[in-house]
């Protein structure tokens, strides 16, 4: 049985027994996600989190048993609670295994925060490739390209993971998210001092407000100055 959708997993597996979503909203700019955690690409969700720390909202899907079926392709992942994280944030950045290979695979339709997390990652030593996956720099049909600002995904090496979180120390993994957390400060610094960037920002979010909102916060105003 081929899985694609969350839809399809709800309808297949049992949640509790095969699978849990963790979600942590935290009002943060940026939110993490994890959507093949536990036994479909082991310590991704660690790294994760650990990239979120306390600050940054954090989503996870991990898989309980060793069913590759739970794996939700990215193009088809539609949850209620990560379509919720994302449409509050301003960026998402993916975490995911890469099966064969030794060095992470960084892309996504956020230009500046790949570049950003990437000159971080390098950085600190590591080997970061251009991502090869089709439309990944354009697609918005990829979850963490869908809302404002876009996202990246970071694939990394299985092995990699599994030296750091299997058989390292915790302070070896948080190494590697520092690292990627490194680069998302510099980009929110970046972000913040491009005026074009804050004005679409600023244009996007005013557009949620209903009108009768609007109004009324206008006649509000108008009252307090009557008042005073």
């Amino acid at each position: 049985m081929s899985i694609t959708s969350f839809t399809d997993v709800v309808l297949h597996y049992t949640a509790g027994e095969d699978y849990t979503v963790a979600v942590r909203q935290t009002g943060g700019p940026l939110t993490i996600v994890a959507l093949h955690g536990g036994t479909l690409a082991p310590h991704s969700e660690a790294l994760a989190a650990d990239i979120a720390g306390e600050e940054h909202n954090l989503y996870q899907f991990i898989a309980l048993t060793d069913d590759p079926g739970l794996r939700v392709s990215p193009l088809r992942a539609r949850e209620a609670r990560l379509d919720n994280l994302i449409s509050r944030s301003e960026a998402v950045v993916s975490v995911c295994a890469l099966e064969h290979g030794e060095r992470i695979e960084a892309g996504g339709n956020n230009a500046m925060l790949c570049a950003s997390i990437t000159t971080a990652l390098q950085a600190a030593g590591l080997d970061v490739d251009a991502s090869c996956s089709p439309g990944i720099d354009v697609s918005t049909a990829y979850f963490f390209n869908r809302e404002k600002d876009g996202g990246v995904q970071l694939a990394v090496p299985s092995a990699l993971l599994r030296t750091l979180y299997g058989e390292g120390s915790a302070e070896a993994g948080r190494s590697l998210a520092e690292a990627v957390r490194a680069g998302m400060v510099d980009y929110l610094v970046r972000s913040r001092s491009d005026l074009a960037r804050t004005m679409a920002r600023f244009e996007r979010d005013t557009a949620r407000f209903t009108p009768e909102l609007l109004n009324s916060a206008g006649r509000d105003r108008h009252c307090s100055r009557d008042t005073h």
